[in-house]
């Protein structure tokens, strides 16, 4: 049997068409950053963190990176103990709860149809 050993999920997040980049960002640190925050221990997370795209001129420096580049607004990591841990976690109904409070929120700012969320294990090489 394989140990349990800690996940991650990210989100790459794309704004609603009403907001702007800084309306986005803005909310999503202000509001939506505390709102995990309060529901982390319901929900079982270890980690959150949010990266905020605000370098596009670094891409537009280098021709070669402009193919790279994504139409996200920023990503959100969510670390967890263990897919075993989340899955009980997930189970619970203050957790149910919880997690439908944050996609309720996610509405107010986060196009949830074009965004794209991945799970993960992470593999440390440096």
């Amino acid at each position: 049997m394989t140990p349990s050993r800690p996940i991650r999920m990210t989100v790459a997040l794309i704004r609603l068409p009403t907001l702007s980049r800084g309306e986005f960002q803005d909310y999503w640190l202000g509001q939506h950053g505390p709102l995990v925050r309060s529901l982390a221990g319901t929900l079982g997370i270890v980690k959150y963190v949010q990266l905020h795209s605000d370098l596009e001129g670094m891409s537009l420096e280098d021709p070669s990176a402009r193919t790279w580049s994504a139409p996200y607004d920023g990503l959100a990591q969510i670390w967890y103990e263990s897919r075993e841990a989340f899955d009980a976690r997930m189970s619970d109904s203050a957790a149910q709860d919880a997690a439908r409070l944050l996609r309720n929120d996610e509405r107010r700012f986060m196009d949830r149809d074009r965004s794209r969320r991945w799970w993960g294990f992470e593999h440390p090489i440096i």
